[in-house]
């Protein structure tokens, strides 16, 4: 997992973790590159995953609200989500947060010892999905070794949620104070 959260914030874009009051992981948000080409750039694909204990209590919605909120404000354009089928809870969850379904690939994904279908699931990110784009996604000007972001957070009735600062691995989050979301002001 290590490599992966490193890729995700190597690229400066987001991984937000909610850590339950015990100091566990209740689920994790991301996102990566669309596509590698550069035509592409201002889409990313998002994906979540909660515990078994964390689904079905409204923090699978939080979190991915919170990591879409977070990809806007770095000038992403569009999210297009990739769903193995059949899987009811995230198609839910992903048109509870404004996806829609654009497309299905038949067979393409192998899990648990079977093809499965892969559904495309797309929406726009703020109001940036008419107009020209900037020239890149925003990055952090703070970003840095040895520098850190400011670690957005908001405490829920038992779930804290943080992002990692960029170019800083996963780690377990310190006590958190009761206070309302705010992103790196870079």
């Amino acid at each position: 997992m290590t490599p992966r959260i490193a890729d995700v914030l190597g690229q400066h874009l987001p991984w937000v973790v909610a850590e339950k009051t015990d100091g566990g992981i209740a689920g994790y948000a991301y996102a990566g590159p669309f596509h590698a080409r550069h035509a592409y750039r201002f889409t990313v694909e998002p994906t979540i995953y909660l515990a078994r204990d964390a689904i079905g209590r409204g923090l699978g919605t939080r979190l991915y609200h919170l990591l879409l909120q977070i990809l806007a404000e770095l000038g992403c354009r569009q999210a297009v989500a990739l769903i193995a089928l059949p899987n009811p809870a995230s198609v839910a969850l992903h048109r509870r947060c404004g996806f829609r379904q654009t497309g299905t690939h038949n067979a393409v994904g192998w899990k648990f010892n079977t093809w499965v279908d892969v559904g495309l699931f797309q929406r726009a990110l703020g109001d940036r999905d008419t107009g020209l784009p900037r020239k890149g996604v925003k990055r952090c000007r703070r970003a840095g070794v040895g520098r850190l972001c400011r670690e957005p957070s908001i405490r829920t009735e038992r779930t804290s949620f943080r992002m990692p600062p960029t170019h800083h691995a996963l780690r377990r989050a310190a006590p958190e104070t009761k206070r309302r979301p705010q992103l790196c002001p870079c």
